[in-house]
């Protein structure tokens, strides 16, 4: 039996089967099994992310030890009620005015700490600027310093279904005003937003919380709303229903400062130039890659090697491919692990060409294991046969050769604020908690 010299492309092989005449009756055939490819894990800064049209609100601030302070905040639009203002006249007597915010169960970090939520009024309306079919998440929308209205409290995610923040009287009986009136500001949406340009979710800054909580962003899930009754017999209450509209305008936008975390080497990375982004090998980073969509940081993973596999036999042929994803032990104790991620194919530029499908159809999230016991077995297991075989195949050297981006699907991309610290194949901790890579293969001599 013959057993391939793959020392210099492999650290470790398992001893082949043989089974003589398989493919050709007069050479050998090898079943091997290699199991620690050599491969590279780095971790990419994205210039931006998309965050809008995700009809998901996030507001506040955490700050995570290994990824730095994150905070969020998000924009929007009104409409103007659906409510006939015909039918509203000198008979109204005012009550208040509030804005509604509904939790859509999504929090991240610690949901016992106090969140502030601040409503803002935004200076002008949204627009895309020219050059833009989307708003990203380094955008920033002007809005006045002073909030409208502000709450501060404890938000259970899994029971608190509504939160109600008082906002100024004055703002509730302007529009009350100028529906009695049968303004263009309140009959025209077009108007109105030139009236009143929007609103603007953030948090107060330094000041304790841990948080950063989800909220509707449906019409039916945020909304100003005006109360008011009929001077009547029985004082009937009525409201005039500002909804959040224009779902494609409303984005999210994060700041983020990583001052003293490890991670924090990447902002001092020159900016490398257009279409290019800058990236730390997970040697550099104590075996770890940084995954953060909300800051554009995602992972890397290439195979320079393994055209090599071709060097030991006439021919080869992958028969499957296993690429299992570990998160660094204890990392995830608070923040909760991203339920999905993806593998995209990039090229040497970082484009991406396709997302990893499975043999049998639909996109590989992973299929995310948490092991509540020890945490060595969490992973994402991922089938990539076909990868492997194609980049087996590649001519013209590891410039030609394709890599694999991991990072959350694209609606997590926009609605979520989850991280993840991965393992390389030589950290430090314990050999069930680092990534691994089992390629099965057939050749023959």
């Amino acid at each position: 039996m013959c057993i391939l010299p793959l020392t210099a492309i492999v650290s470790c092989d398992k001893t082949p089967f043989q089974y003589d005449g398989l493919i050709d009756p007069e050479h050998q055939t090898n079943y091997t099994l290699v199991d620690s490819l050599t491969c590279a894990l780095s971790t990419y800064q994205l210039d931006s992310l998309v965050t809008s049209g995700s009809a998901t609100i996030l507001t506040g601030e955490y700050t995570d030890p290994n990824f730095g302070t994150l905070t969020a905040g998000s924009y929007f639009h009104l409409e103007t009620p659906a409510t006939t203002s015909t039918t509203i006249d000198n008979n109204v007597v005012y009550d208040s005015t509030e804005f509604v915010l509904k939790p859509n169960h999504y929090f991240y970090g610690d949901s016992m700490s106090v969140q502030t939520i601040n409503v803002h009024k935004l200076t002008k309306k949204i627009l895309l600027p020219t050059t833009q079919t989307a708003l990203y998440n380094n955008e920033t929308w002007p809005y006045d310093a002073t909030p409208l209205g502000t709450w501060s409290g404890r938000l259970r995610p899994s029971v608190d279904s509504i939160i109600h923040i008082r906002l100024p009287d004055a703002i509730g009986q302007d529009f009350l005003d100028q529906a009695r009136r049968h303004t263009v500001a309140l009959t025209s949406q077009a108007d109105f937003l030139n009236y009143f340009g929007g609103i603007s979710i953030q948090t107060t800054s330094h000041n304790g919380q841990n948080i950063i909580m989800g909220f509707g962003g449906s019409d039916t899930t945020a909304y100003l709303r005006v109360h008011y009754h009929l001077r009547d017999l029985v004082s009937t209450p009525q409201a005039l229903t500002f909804k959040i509209t224009d779902n494609q305008l409303q984005f999210n936008s994060y700041k983020w400062n990583r001052t003293g975390t490890p991670i924090g080497k990447m902002d001092q990375i020159p900016y490398p130039g257009l279409n290019k982004y800058r990236s730390i090998s997970s040697n550099d980073l104590g075996h770890v890659a940084y995954i953060q969509p909300a800051t554009g940081l995602v992972a890397r993973l290439d195979f320079p090697t393994l055209p090599n596999l071709l060097n030991y036999a006439k021919f080869t042929h992958v028969l499957k491919a296993v690429l299992v994803l570990r998160p660094v032990n204890s990392s995830y104790s608070v923040f909760t692990l991203p339920p999905k991620l993806t593998l995209c194919e990039v090229d040497r530029d970082n484009h991406v060409l396709d997302t990893l499908t499975s043999p049998t159809g639909g996109t590989q999230y992973g299929n995310l294991v948490i092991d509540k016991l020890a945490s060595e077995q969490t992973a994402y297991t991922y089938d990539i046969s076909n990868f492997i075989a194609n980049q087996i195949a590649v001519q013209g050297g590891p410039e030609n050769m394709h890599g694999l981006m991991i990072m959350p699907n694209l609606g997590d991309f926009r609605a979520r604020t989850d991280r993840i610290l991965l393992s390389d194949a030589k950290h430090s901790t314990a050999t069930t908690n680092r990534m691994t890579i089992q390629v099965y293969y057939l050749n023959y001599q």
